[in-house]
């Protein structure tokens, strides 16, 4: 069985020289720059916010109503465990 060692010899570094590059803020145009924050604000929709508000909304709501399905069978549950034990004293 041979083993090879070539894996561990070390191999000579590298090292790593600052080449001098031209800055690209000439390349730029000497006009002024529209802020980001402007440009981003103005790609939003304000109907799109408002069909999210109307989603959160009813999901709200639809989230009440099924709560309240939820007491209303457990308050048929147990009215229903009281009638059927007041008949089973007879």
């Amino acid at each position: 069985m041979r083993t090879s060692t070539q894996h561990l010899k070390t191999k000579p570094a590298r090292v790593a020289t600052a080449v001098a590059r031209p800055s690209p803020a000439p390349a730029i145009s000497a006009a002024p720059a529209e802020p980001v924050v402007a440009k981003a604000l103005a790609g939003t929709d304000t109907a799109a916010w408002g069909d999210a508000w109307s989603y959160y909304v009813d999901s709200l709501q639809r989230g009440v109503l099924f709560l309240d399905v939820l007491r209303e069978r457990g308050d048929n549950m147990l009215a229903h465990e009281r009638a059927s034990a007041a008949g089973a004293g007879d």
